[in-house]
């Protein structure tokens, strides 16, 4: 489809974040916009899509929304929606927001970081790491504003870093980065995508559109289909074993695809100059937020995954509470419940839509010291009574059980613990974590 969109009819599936810089986009194309939405669409949204002279449909996708040359679904929305099928029926083209601000993208510096595991981190530290050398660059995608609402900022000499999901993997096809870097891999979206071998064929079309002048930067367990036509360059954390040894594994592993990533666009580039334990922290990803009573909580809200909350078990060797559950996407249970049962924790605060499935997983291991619990609230408040050294929230699963995303499930945890101190403590914690690991 060639880039010029003014006239083109294009449906834009879903009014959040992404559909809303879409829209905006899509006005300032010139084409004739259409947002269509299955749930409401907030007022205030509306009024400003009214101001842009575009229409909007909520509470569902009518026939109104296959009216188009063109549609942009949200990354929410799953490729099986009935809208969807009768699009692809009708022939009609589907690109993700990616696909369409790749298209429209002055820069060749693209830096894209997908994986199960570490992509935000890695994401944040090549982005860093670039800026420290002086390099223009602008961090989007999964990770703060979609990319399409950062176009008027990039020009031909910014570095572009993405955090990429596979669900905006879905609906590429000419989306070409300079480097791709594949961070660790485990079973995740199983729900979405059907199987694994699906989950990782989608993660792999990162790499699709490169060519022998593009890079391929894959952590180092993960084998790679082919034929990839890009160079093809392996990290791990053992790069940095020596030079840092004083990091978690999973955070030297982080470090080390990002600075091989950054180095690949400027060969000077070392960690030296960046303060790491700044750099390494991010909020809901192993997130001091207070000590209670003796308790000290951590907020990993950010763990949507098995995986996820597995590699923050390692950063804990003393044994502590772990509370977990969240929405169900049919993950497998397994290598974590083997893991909490490995690493001595003291209980398991069970919560959300996977409770029941992980009380039966723990059961099947033998593992008894578990409790169910009602919400975040009252897993707070056994944690207390178990008086742990640490109590790490964790969820191993998204959020949509109860919470709009992992932020806000995050940010209501903290709310929470802080609700146990007087007010001068929480003046006081806010203060230090600015300089948190």
């Amino acid at each position: 489809m060639p880039n010029d969109l003014a006239g083109a009819r294009v449906t834009v599936l879903g009014a959040g974040r992404t559909g809303q810089a879409t829209a905006r986009f899509l006005s300032r194309q010139h084409a004739v916009t259409f947002v269509s939405d299955r749930a409401q669409i907030p007022s205030s949204v509306q009024h400003e899509l009214a101001n842009l002279s575009i229409s909007c449909e909520e509470g569902g996708h009518s026939e109104r929304a296959l009216q188009a040359d063109l549609i942009i679904p949200s990354p929410g929305i799953p490729c099986d929606v009935p809208v969807l099928m009768k699009a692809r029926a009708q022939g009609i083209p589907i690109l993700s927001e990616l696909e369409l601000a790749y298209r429209f993208i002055e820069s060749e510096k693209i830096i894209a970081v997908t994986g199960t595991v570490g992509k935000t981190t890695t994401t944040h530290l090549v982005a860093e790491l670039l800026k420290s050398y002086g390099h223009p660059t602008v961090v989007a995608g999964n990770i703060g504003q979609p990319l399409i609402a950062l176009l008027g900022k990039i020009n031909k000499e910014t570095a572009v870093v993405l955090e990429v999901s596979s669900y905006q993997l879905e609906h590429v096809d000419t989306f070409r980065p300079h480097i791709g870097v594949f961070t660790r891999f485990a079973p995740h979206h199983l729900d979405r995508h059907g199987s694994l071998e699906c989950y990782f064929a989608i993660k792999c079309r990162l790499f699709a559109k490169q060519t022998e002048r593009d890079f391929a930067l894959v952590q180092r367990d993960i084998a790679l289909p082919h034929p990839i036509r890009s160079r093809v360059l392996k990290y791990s954390a053992k790069d940095l074993e020596t030079l840092q040894p004083n990091l978690h594994r999973h955070q030297r592993e982080d470090l080390a695809g990002a600075l091989q990533a950054a180095r690949l666009l400027d060969p000077a580039i070392t960690h030296e100059r960046l303060d790491l334990a700044r750099a390494l922290w991010l909020p809901h990803r192993l997130e001091f937020v207070a000590e209670v009573n003796g308790v000290c909580f951590y907020n990993d809200s950010k763990a949507t995954s098995s995986a996820a909350t597995r590699a923050a078990l390692e950063s804990f060797p003393e044994p502590l509470v772990l509370i977990l559950g969240g929405y169900d996407e049919g993950d497998n249970l397994k290598e974590l419940a083997v893991a909490i049962q490995e690493r001595n924790v003291q209980a398991v605060l069970l919560m959300g839509q996977t409770r029941e499935r992980w009380a039966l997983e723990l059961k099947s291991l033998g593992y008894r010291s578990f409790r169910i619990v009602t919400d975040v609230g009252q897993a707070i408040e056994e944690a207390l009574k178990l008086r742990p050294h640490a109590c790490l929230f964790s969820p191993a699963s998204p959020s949509f059980d109860q919470f709009r995303n992992y932020e806000e499930r995050g940010e209501h945890f903290k709310h929470i613990v802080c609700s146990y101190l007087p007010q001068t403590a929480i003046t006081l914690r806010s203060d230090q974590l600015a300089a948190a690991p």
